[in-house]
């Protein structure tokens, strides 16, 4: 006699009226700040209706989100869920403070879920902000303290400047103390600033003041970004600087005229050397007639019609010992004709300073393996016959 079992498996649906779920029964922020938004996640099956209501009525600038949220899993079920969001457009204000409520409705019920916010009072934007050229690449920027309310007290002011002229705007900012109400900074020169002025308090930032722009006049030119030794090219009496050439706002607003070039030992007595000066297109010069052993440091600037403007300076660097010259590597003889014969070779590569050559040929017929010829050879030649 055989027994048969069947097993069943059911899926079970939780059907019910609507569960809410929000981030926080009470939001705290500050006035003038913007999209501030409200959150709940509804859980029901079948979908529900998800309103909101509380606040200011009337209020235009509420906006309503509702939408399916995929599938949330629940102990033996699946359940729908959606997210519904009140977004407050614009910058939130004072009388938005109150109790907001979201009701959610389905075929099995009714279920609401209130959260409370309070919109606290910050300050209000500075007030008279003015920018003023101090030099042709500083400006002092000044305003007036906002009038507190309900005692918010400003902690400190933030000044944000932008150079419109940069690739990338980079956006500067200085933070001062709340008894502070100017500040001088200095600027590239040439080029068109935007400012904004905020003020800070226990409940946050203000909003920012009216944007002012002011464009900064023309100057002595900058330093390079980086003057640089190549050390592969370094000997005992020569090296070779390179920089990064003046462009842009780095000019001061005029064209280089040249770049002059200098070198001094870094210890006292050692000598000092002349400078030199190469055309505007030209970023890149060997140094000559430097001292054996010696450590240097070589320093870059660049001249406009208004003058000479700021150097920049390389790393120490130290030229290489002068040795006795080396023999000549790879010696190649060639036979031009019955009485002649052509002697090439290659200088040794860690030889420095050779002023001339001596060749000497000697005869294998002599016992004495006399010196039949001497030669004296300039060292610009590496071949003789």
């Amino acid at each position: 006699m055989s027994i048969s079992q069947s097993v069943y498996f059911a899926l079970l649906y939780l059907l019910g009226k609507p569960e809410i779920y929000c981030d926080s029964q009470l939001r705290s922020v500050a006035s003038q700040i913007r999209d501030v938004s409200l959150s709940c996640q509804v859980l029901a099956d079948p979908p529900p209706d998800i309103s909101w209501s509380g606040g200011e009525d009337g209020r235009t600038s509420l906006t309503i989100l509702s939408e399916p949220n995929g599938l949330f899993n629940v102990i033996k079920g699946v359940t729908n869920t959606w997210s519904s969001t009140l977004y407050f457009s614009g910058h939130i204000m004072k009388s938005d403070s109150g109790v907001y409520t979201i009701v959610a409705t389905n075929d099995y019920g009714t279920t609401m879920e209130s959260i409370r916010l309070n919109v606290s009072n910050s300050s209000g934007p500075p007030l008279h902000p003015k920018v003023e050229l101090v030099t042709s690449t500083s400006v002092n920027v000044s305003w007036v303290p906002p009038v507190n309310v309900e005692g918010l007290e400003i902690t400190y002011f933030q000044v944000v400047y932008v150079c419109e002229k940069q690739t990338v705007h980079l956006m500067n900012t200085s933070q001062l103390p709340a008894n502070q109400t100017s500040i001088i900074l200095d600027l590239l020169p040439a080029c068109r600033y935007s400012f904004e002025i905020q003020a800070f308090s226990a409940a946050g930032r203000s909003g920012d003041t009216d944007t002012l722009y002011i464009t900064t006049g023309n100057a002595l030119p900058r330093a390079p970004s980086s003057v640089t030794i190549s050390l592969s090219t370094i000997t005992p009496v020569s090296a070779e600087v390179k920089w990064d050439p003046l462009v842009g706002i780095f000019t001061g607003g005029h064209a280089i005229l040249e770049y002059i070039i200098s070198i001094h030992p870094t210890e006292i007595g050692n000598g000092v050397f002349e400078s030199l000066s190469v055309p505007p297109d030209v970023n890149k010069v060997t140094l000559e007639g430097l001292s054996p052993e010696t450590t240097f440091i070589a320093a870059v600037l660049g001249r406009s019609v208004l003058g000479s403007g700021l150097k920049r300076e390389s790393e120490e660097f130290t030229t290489k010992i002068l040795k006795l010259p080396g023999a000549p590597v790879d010696l190649r003889t060639t036979v031009v004709s019955s009485n002649s014969v052509q002697l090439c070779w290659i200088e040794d590569p860690d030889t420095y300073l050779v002023s001339a050559y001596h060749i000497f040929i000697y005869s294998e017929r002599s016992s004495a393996n006399r010196t039949i010829q001497e030669r004296y050879m300039l060292d610009d030649h590496t071949c003789v016959k």
